[in-house]
């Protein structure tokens, strides 16, 4: 079983390979279809990370980097990856890859995080393969650095989100369903209908209907109203990489008989499912062989029952323990950390706790120390 973390995790997780492998000849078929071949290799090992299949993932990193990968590599959760660029060496045995990759970050205070560029060296090896290099030796971890720099760079003091405003009035001819949610929780998809009725002589129908972000979606085809008779509209918000706090969005409708479109103007507050206290655990300063534990409290605001599934880290130092493994809501589980200091030097970690809240599937809780002798 592979230990790793999912993080709520590391913004960055930049690899820049300065080892070089040779000895692979290609032949002229292989050289013609090099690119497409990296490119479906580069493709299954970002497609596996992101569904959090680090096995799979681990088939595409060269065997001499495998338990650096395993064991040492950050992992986590991630938004969403792009595959920018493709650079070939001469020879086109060493080929750089530029991903652009989205993820969420415990330790920054921002709840939408910027595409960060990921640069990854994939060789030729000698069984006619290309891998992933990881780019430095064991017990090195040049993540600690890029992480001081970013952090640095994006720190800023925490902003309270301010309470949901009341929804402005709808057009006098959408009224909204009593149902509608005011309040959702990260992750969560919900539904917002808007009832509406023709009240004139002829047929009407909604020739169109947009939302202002991909997070809001709407059907594309409507149904013609005969007069007298009433349909609704609905809206779909997927709160899924939404910040937390309250929510604006705007839907344009446009009539058939309408000459000005009509705007929805929906809001609604967007609810952590989980709060922890604290955030992270750091345990400064531990002095070689002398075990200390850190607990963190994690109060279950999601409104439903919760199973907590696994748990899975990638600090061989670190033991991570939970006091139950079933929570309700507004309950509270008790997680200690366990810090068993074997090797000095600095760690950094993001255990993933599994569970079955299908909004939010993974918790991450971050943590970092110092081992001193």
């Amino acid at each position: 079983m592979f230990r790793y973390s999912r993080s709520r995790m590391f913004l960055t997780m930049i690899a820049v390979i300065i080892s070089i492998w040779g000895g692979a000849v290609q032949s002229s078929s292989q050289s013609a279809d090099v690119e497409k071949v990296v490119r479906q290799r580069v493709t299954a090992y970002w497609e596996a990370m992101q569904h959090n299949d680090y096995e799979t993932a681990s088939a595409f990193v060269h065997p001499d980097s495998r338990k650096q990968f395993i064991y040492r590599v950050p992992k986590g959760t991630i938004i969403s990856w792009t595959l920018d660029k493709l650079t070939f060496n001469e020879d086109r045995t060493i080929c750089v890859t530029s991903i652009s990759v989205t993820r969420p970050n415990p330790f920054l205070p921002v709840d939408t995080p910027p595409a960060l560029p990921v640069e990854n060296r994939w060789v030729l090896a000698a069984d006619g393969e290309w891998y992933f290099v990881i780019p430095w030796k064991d017990g090195e971890n040049p993540l600690l650095e890029q992480f001081r720099n970013l952090a640095a760079a994006t720190a800023q003091p925490p902003v309270n989100p301010e309470p949901a405003k009341a929804a402005l009035a709808l057009p006098e001819r959408l009224v909204a369903d009593p149902a509608n949610p005011t309040v959702l929780h990260r992750g969560e998809l919900g539904a917002f209908r808007y009832h509406y009725r023709n009240t004139g002589s002829a047929p009407i129908k909604i020739l169109s209907a947009g939302a202002d972000c991909h997070c809001t979606s709407v059907q594309e085809n409507y149904p013609e109203v005969p007069p007298g008779q009433s349909d609704t509209l609905e809206i779909r918000l997927d709160t899924f990489g939404l910040p937390l706090g309250s929510i604006e969005k705007m839907v344009t409708v446009v009539f058939s008989d309408l000459a000005k479109p009509l705007v929805i103007d929906l809001r609604v507050k967007n609810l952590p499912n989980f709060t922890l206290t604290p955030t992270g655990v750091d345990f400064g300063t531990v002095k070689l062989g002398s075990p200390t534990e850190r607990t963190v409290q994690v109060v279950n605001e999601s409104g439903r029952k919760v199973k907590f599934l696994s748990t899975f880290k990638a600090e061989p130092q670190l033991d991570v323990i939970l006091d139950k493994t079933e929570v309700g809501p507004g309950e509270t589980l008790t997680v200690t950390v366990r810090c068993n200091p074997a090797q000095a030097g600095e760690f950094m970690d993001s255990p993933m706790l599994r569970t079955d809240l299908a909004a939010e599937p993974l918790l991450n809780i971050p943590i970092r120390g110092k081992i001193t002798p």
